[in-house]
């Protein structure tokens, strides 16, 4: 007996499927945002809200620019048909992470930040990341996160 696979998960509206994953990728940075707001507000924070709104720029902006140039690096066979529809369906989570460090820092830089700012954001960016990695598993094999095989003994 074949059994029917229940990936991806999806649902219809106006008679069309579209992913769960989207829908996770929004909710995540909408709660991390608010999860944000909500621990502000319990402290003294020294950099002022101006500056913190410009470092949470810097992270988002190179959260995305990052996420999305080292998948395209990663798969360089998809270079020479590399598209705005290319661009945005590729993304990788440590692209995502090494690209928001990099946004931080160079934003900082221009702002004149030089103390430790991230201490707030730890909490709201895993609970953002768990939401979308749910997101991502909910994708099964239509988006290409699932790896290859391998027999390596912690593979």
């Amino acid at each position: 007996m074949l059994l029917k696979s229940l990936f991806p998960f999806q649902f219809e509206l106006f008679g069309n499927q579209y992913h769960y994953h989207y829908i996770f990728e929004t909710l995540a940075f909408i709660i991390g945002v608010r999860l944000y707001y909500f621990y502000k507000k319990g402290i003294k924070d020294p950099i002022s809200d101006e500056n913190r709104l410009w470092i949470m720029l810097g992270a988002m902006l190179g959260a995305l620019i990052g996420s999305r140039l080292i998948a395209v690096l990663e798969t360089p066979q998809i270079l020479h048909h590399l598209s705005f529809s290319v661009l945005y369906q590729s993304k990788t989570i440590v692209g995502g992470l090494l690209g928001g460090l990099f946004g931080v820092e160079l934003i900082k830089k221009i702002i004149s930040v030089d103390i430790a700012s991230g201490d707030i954001y730890v909490i709201p960016i895993l609970v953002a990341l768990i939401i979308g990695r749910i997101g991502c598993f909910s994708m099964g094999i239509d988006e290409p996160t699932y790896g290859v095989p391998t027999h390596f003994l912690w593979g």
